[in-house]
């Protein structure tokens, strides 16, 4: 059980409540949670959370131990499809041998648990993590990076959701997936985007005052000036009367300024590595902004 706390009279005066009723051990400052291990250098004022142990324990199962490292987690020319799925009776079942759900599943477990770069975690180097700063004395700004990948699902032509939410500049939410409506043009998919990203921003600022801290400015950034006019006032509106309309909730929040959206420029949105391959370049430079290293 981990106990977090800025009174460290409350934290121990819970562990005494809790002692009270069960069998408990003092472990001290917290070095593990979850399979994650946490390590702290509070002179320099940093905090890491690393899956070190569990990416080797993973690659040991696969014997991947040796495999050799890359830079990105998918190649610039893949396109993946139904079509390269198995088509034959003998793929199938000599896939039965292969353990694919498990891989998949202990993959999801990391990109769930610590990393939003999943890919980068697990195949370049088994001791990297998401790095936090210490703040205190300011409230926080939540900042957000929201982006979609027009139409890059081969088989039903559907976009690709992503967003990254920073509390501090330290990554707290991250999502990739894909729309569930068939979007027309590239404002479309990114506006869909932009209100999946506004509504996360509304959770997590309500969430954040649950929890007794005021929040300062509330920012979601998209590099796709239609979809903020549009969630701002409506324009062309023959190109966009068809949209949903539960998508246009978005420009009563930014109305009522509970939500502030603003443009990013695309070589600056974090998120590209959440919704498309990427060149090594690229990549990294993401994964320096999101404080992962």
């Amino acid at each position: 059980m981990l106990l977090a706390c800025r009174d460290k009279d409350q934290i121990k005066a819970t562990k005494e409540m809790l002692m009270a009723e069960f069998e408990m051990k003092e472990l001290g400052e917290a070095k593990k949670i979850l399979g994650s291990e946490i390590y702290r250098d509070r002179k320099v004022g940093i905090l890491k959370l690393s899956q070190g142990s569990y990416i080797k324990k993973v690659l040991g199962n696969f014997f991947m131990g040796q495999s050799k490292c890359v830079a990105t987690p998918l190649a610039m020319h893949f396109k993946l499809s139904s079509n390269d799925s198995l088509q034959k009776d003998e793929e199938v079942k000599q896939m039965l041998d292969v353990p694919y759900a498990n891989a998949l599943g202990s993959l999801m477990y990391l990109m769930v648990c610590i990393m939003p770069d999943l890919g980068f975690d697990v195949s370049v180097n088994r001791d990297v993590g998401r790095l936090f700063g210490y703040c205190s004395g300011q409230n926080p700004v939540v900042q957000s990076y929201v982006d979609s990948d027009f139409a890059k699902d081969y088989d039903r032509g559907r976009s690709i959701n992503g967003y990254v939410f920073q509390v501090f500049d330290g990554v707290v939410s991250w999502k990739a997936s894909l729309q569930h409506v068939v979007a027309l043009p590239t404002t479309e998919a990114e506006f869909i985007a932009l209100t999946k990203g506004v509504k996360e921003a509304m959770w997590l600022k309500s969430f954040l005052t649950e929890l007794g801290v005021e929040v300062g400015e509330t920012l979601v950034k998209c590099d796709n000036i239609g979809a903020i006019q549009l969630s701002k006032h409506q324009v062309f509106h023959e190109r966009s009367k068809h949209i949903n309309v539960k998508f246009h909730f978005v420009r009563d929040v930014i109305n009522s300024k509970v939500v502030k959206v603003a443009y990013v420029n695309t070589n600056e949105n974090l998120v590209d590595m959440l919704t498309k391959t990427l060149p090594s370049s690229k990549f990294g430079y993401c994964c320096n902004l999101l404080q992962i290293c």
